[in-house]
């Protein structure tokens, strides 16, 4: 007899003799770790273990877009797949962060931009990028705002 199981044990497939385990809609449901057991006459025979990936996908960043100057920006990127999946944020063509939350306080106007959340694992890799605007601190001019030619 020949049974596959799965993560904690569970059976997946089982069969008289030799068994392959097909998965027709691979979801993240699926991810982890797979191994089978053989047993004839009495004798039982484990195999090692396969460990299934599933490449991100699905990436997607939430947070505002739009800050003032000295505001904390705070952007989450989320992703479908798996397992170990790994986050990092690229701004200007450099990793600055490698977590799936970026959070920069006191953000001044070279903070906005183009930001990309990049989801790898060893099955592959997704992306989501978002543009962030970050509004100047408004300047008030009080008093006389006139001058002549010739006045400093």
């Amino acid at each position: 007899m020949t049974t596959w199981l799965f993560n904690n044990g569970t059976t997946v497939a089982i069969g008289n003799s030799s068994v392959t385990y097909n998965i027709s809609s691979l979801s993240t449901d699926d991810t982890g770790v797979y191994y089978c057991v053989a047993s004839i006459d009495g004798m039982m025979d484990v195999s090692d273990n396969y460990t299934l990936f599933v490449a991100p996908y699905s990436v997607v960043v939430v947070g505002n877009t739009s800050y003032s100057e000295a505001e904390q920006l705070m952007l989450t990127c989320a992703s479908e797949g798996g397992p170990q999946l790994e986050y990092s944020w690229i701004f200007n063509s450099s990793i600055i962060a490698n977590t799936s939350t970026l959070t920069i306080d006191d953000v001044n106007t070279s903070h906005g931009g183009d930001y990309t959340c990049n989801v790898t694992n060893v099955a592959g890799d997704d992306n989501a990028m978002v543009t962030v605007f970050i509004a100047p601190y408004s300047v008030i001019v009080m008093g006389d705002t006139s001058y002549s030619e010739g006045d400093q």
